[in-house]
C-alpha cells in the first residue's frame, strides 16, 4: 500500500524549487533510530518506536550510508507505479510518497563510489506537451558538504 502524505504548500527560502515547472519539493527529514537512520518527507514520528532525533535534512549527514532519491511524479497513478516497479524489481525496501503540489517519490539507493558523499537528489521530468520536453528532466543534487550540483555533472542514470 502506498503512503500518501499532506504537505504544507508555504514554500520557505530553505526549499528546493524547480524554476522551469514551478515545482517546490518537500522538505526531508532524517529520523535517527538506535541503530539506522531513515530518511522521509514526513516528519511523523509514529512509525519510528525507537527514535532518537527526528530533524529536517538539507543534506546526507556524513557516515549515513545511502543516498537519496526525491522525484516529482505528474499524477498519482505514475507514482504508484513508479514504487510498484521499484518494489518489484528489488530496487528500493525504503520509499515514501507525498502529495499536495505534485506527487513525490523519495527512496534510498547506494551511494555510487565516484560521488563526492551520498547525495540527494531532486528529479522532475517534463510533461511531454510543454517546451522544455526536449531536456526532459531538471534535476539538482546536494553532496554532504553542501555543494551543489546540476543536472547530468555525477551521471546519468537517474533520468528514467
Amino acid at each position: 500500500m502506498t503512503n500518501v502524505i499532506t504537505f504544507p504548500n508555504a514554500a520557505s527560502a530553505a526549499d528546493v524549487i524547480c524554476t522551469p515547472l514551478n515545482i517546490t519539493f518537500p522538505r526531508i527529514y532524517r529520523a535517527a533510530l538506535r541503530d539506522q537512520v531513515y530518511y522521509t518527507l514526513s516528519p511523523d514520528r509514529s512509525p519510528y518506536p525507537d527514535l532518537v532525533e527526528m530533524k529536517q535534512a538539507r543534506s546526507i549527514a556524513s557516515g549515513d550510508r545511502c543516498s537519496v532519491v526525491v522525484r516529482r511524479h505528474q499524477s498519482f497513478d505514475m507514482a504508484h507505479a513508479y514504487l510498484i516497479g521499484l518494489k518489484e524489481g528489488n530496487q528500493s525496501e525504503r520509499y515514501d510518497t507525498i502529495c499536495q503540489t505534485g506527487y513525490f517519490t523519495l527512496l534510498e539507493r547506494a551511494t555510487k563510489p565516484y560521488w563526492p558523499s551520498p547525495m540527494i537528489f531532486y528529479v522532475a521530468v517534463f510533461p511531454e506537451n510543454t517546451p522544455l520536453f526536449e531536456s526532459g528532466c531538471w534535476e539538482r543534487s546536494i553532496s554532504a558538504d553542501g555543494r551543489w550540483y546540476e543536472a547530468g555533472m555525477l551521471d546519468a542514470d537517474l533520468k528514467e
